[in-house]
């Protein structure tokens, strides 16, 4: 659901789909996400985190978010990116922990794997530009993003 609330909506929010709300989150954390795709294909297999994990872990990374604050957004990814190499351990998760590990060691304050189904993309948090050709030889490709505050518009 959040994937179309996205889209219709635009920005960032926090969604509550038990209470079917949704609050939008201020925010001038701008130029420190990189995504990455990893040219993988892959199945996407329901992870199970337990609620209370995951509403502590979402909580952080608002709250990083609403502070503008790089380094603990980073610490909130990667929090969220272990809880789930730990629920769902595999090869393909182990060699994207590895290529996050990579990213760390060259400036992100952390990173997790986003996207479902057909692929996955990188998603990393650094202060400044992760050199891109670095990450190229690990075979990741640098996806240049904005976020959109509008949402759908009609034309």
């Amino acid at each position: 659901q959040q994937d179309q609330y996205s889209a219709v909506y635009g920005g960032i929010h926090a969604y509550d789909f038990t209470t079917r709300t949704l609050r939008p989150i201020h925010t001038d954390l701008s130029p420190p996400l990189h995504l990455f795709y990893t040219g993988t294909r892959r199945e996407h297999e329901p992870v199970a985190i337990d609620p209370p994990t995951a509403r502590l872990q979402a909580a952080s990374a608002i709250a990083a978010l609403e502070h503008n604050d790089p380094a603990l957004l980073g610490a909130c990814l990667l929090d969220q990116w272990h809880t789930k190499l730990e629920a769902q351990p595999s090869t393909f998760h182990e060699g994207m922990n590895q290529a996050i590990q990579a990213g760390m060691r060259l400036g992100a304050y952390g990173g997790k794997l986003i996207g479902a189904g057909a692929g996955g993309f990188l998603l990393f948090v650094a202060n400044d530009p992760l050199p891109v050709r670095d990450m190229a030889r690990m075979g990741l490709t640098h996806v240049p993003f904005t976020i959109d505050n509008q949402g759908t518009e009609l034309l």
